[in-house]
């Protein structure tokens, strides 16, 4: 039973792949933008305590330099770097999986319209004289599942192939 529920977990991570992907990345975004303004608020108000402790001790205070400053607030900015790292990982795996299926949508439909022309090509071939100008003049339906419409009869189409 176990198994079974592991494995239907799975293969649902594996069908939406790309899309909690996207939802990842939409997700990173927000707490990247919520991590970053915590750490920037953290990190002035540690700064601006340094200063005011610097000018109560001394009278000739020097401020931090820019490195001083990141190195006593670097690590608070840690999270959201990783976050909006993670968040640029997820949204370009999510493209790339997204543009494979595409890829592979756009070779299907391509050799189905190539099949579909040789078909025709062969039907013309076979076909002479009144039939053969019958098929060609005639809208021919290509049934949608579920319907007891036969291939060939001219009737007003949803989808014609002509």
């Amino acid at each position: 039973m176990f198994n079974d529920l592991k494995h239907r977990a799975i293969h649902l991570i594996e069908e939406n792949s790309s899309t909690l992907l996207t939802a990842g990345g939409v997700i990173g975004v927000i707490g990247t933008g919520v991590l970053s303004g915590r750490a920037g608020l953290k990190a002035g108000r540690i700064l601006e305590a340094a200063d005011q402790e610097g000018f109560a001790t001394d009278d000739d205070y020097e401020p931090p330099t820019r490195f001083e400053q990141v190195k006593s607030v670097g690590l608070h900015f840690a999270p959201p770097i990783v976050t909006g790292a993670t968040t640029i990982a997820a949204v370009v795996m999510a493209h790339r999986m997204s543009a494979q299926k595409i890829a592979a949508l756009t070779v299907a439909y391509s050799l189905a319209e190539r099949n579909l022309g040789e078909y025709k090509d062969k039907v013309s071939e076979k076909l002479t004289g009144p039939k053969n100008s019958f098929i060609q003049s005639s809208r021919l339906v290509i049934p949608r599942w579920g319907t007891t419409a036969a291939l060939g009869v001219p009737v007003e189409p949803e989808v014609k192939i002509a």
